[in-house]
């Protein structure tokens, strides 16, 4: 456990557009019209290029269905893309600031989410709350119209700046896996790169998926490292292609590499099925709409200062 009391304090400056927030070795910026963090910066170097945003979309696998091949029937790709959740747009309803101690800093923001298909498909709510060691706890409430189709996923995705490219987990493993794909992989702490969690399908699709993972990390050269803790846990994948990338290729040549990594926190996918060839996703691990909550921690380290299994296991009060 750690006290709040002994972290350090806080700074909060705001204006119309932006809130500021810094601690001794991190600033964090966070944009009241997108309800977003636009950058966080730690011992200098900015953690993300994009910050974390609500996701339900990923790159459809050949069971979810080809899609050089649309006309089929029954194919949960064509509902997906019938209710747009290939194009999801946000829109900020409120945000609401509050520093109820020197060493916490709070922001609640409310969206909705939505195509041109469907508008109002997601409504969802965040809790963003900073604290003195730059630890961030992201908790969302999330509410899915009852009219949408089974969700690919419900998580985050955010954009991590180039040279995040080294990989460790707590977590099933080594080879992806997903929640009806998992049984022989197993629950141990790995290492890896992000180039090397491309999985070269003849289509390119949805791939690389952990589950059941306690914590991941990444670090770039020069041990700046971004910590994700799951409460409890989380599924993750780190990748240099974002799902709209899998989605315009139909062969992995056609791929080129992003230098950006995508990083996916979430609460779950949608398994995988094999609807291909025979039966659809048990619906035991089909996501139907409803209400989601999680919970993500987000801590920034220096690899030569501590160890990120260390770190994951230090808890800070929800509240204050």
């Amino acid at each position: 456990p750690l006290a709040v009391a002994d972290l350090p304090a806080l700074t909060l400056q705001q204006t119309d557009r932006k809130a500021t927030i810094k601690g001794d070795d991190f600033q964090l910026i966070y944009d009241k019209i997108k309800g977003q963090i636009t950058s966080w910066r730690y011992h200098g170097v900015q953690l993300f290029a994009a910050g974390p945003g609500l996701n339900v979309w990923r790159a459809p696998t050949d069971n979810d269905g080809i899609k050089l091949d649309l006309e089929r029937p029954n194919q949960l790709l064509d509902d997906w893309l019938k209710v747009g959740l290939d194009r999801i747009e946000h829109e900020v309803k409120d945000v609401a600031i509050e520093q109820p101690a020197p060493q916490i800093i709070v922001i609640r923001s409310h969206a909705r989410a939505g195509s041109d298909a469907a508008p109002s498909a997601l409504e969802y709510e965040q809790k963003l709350t900073i604290f003195g060691n730059g630890e961030l706890l992201l908790d969302h409430n999330i509410t899915a119209h009852k009219s949408l189709p089974p969700l690919p996923r419900i998580g985050l995705s955010m954009l991590l700046p180039a040279g995040f490219e080294y990989l460790t987990w707590f977590g099933r493993g080594p080879f992806e896996n997903y929640r009806d794909r998992n049984s022989g992989a197993i629950v141990s702490r790995y290492h890896s790169t992000v180039y090397d969690q491309y999985e070269p399908y003849i289509m390119p699709q949805e791939h690389g998926n952990r589950t059941d993972v306690r914590w991941v990390a990444l670090t770039n050269d020069a041990g700046v490292g971004l910590l994700a803790i799951g409460a409890p846990w989380m599924e993750i994948s780190a990748s240099h292609h974002s799902a709209d990338d899998l989605f315009a290729a139909t062969h992995t040549h056609e791929l080129t590499p992003r230098k950006e990594t995508i990083l996916n926190l979430d609460l779950m996918q949608m398994g995988l099925g094999s609807a291909s060839c025979g039966p659809a996703t048990s619906p035991a691990y089909v996501i139907e709409p409803g209400a989601y909550s999680f919970s993500v921690r987000l801590r920034p380290f220096m690899r030569n200062e501590a160890s990120p299994g260390l770190l994951a296991r230090s808890v800070l009060p929800a509240e204050n």
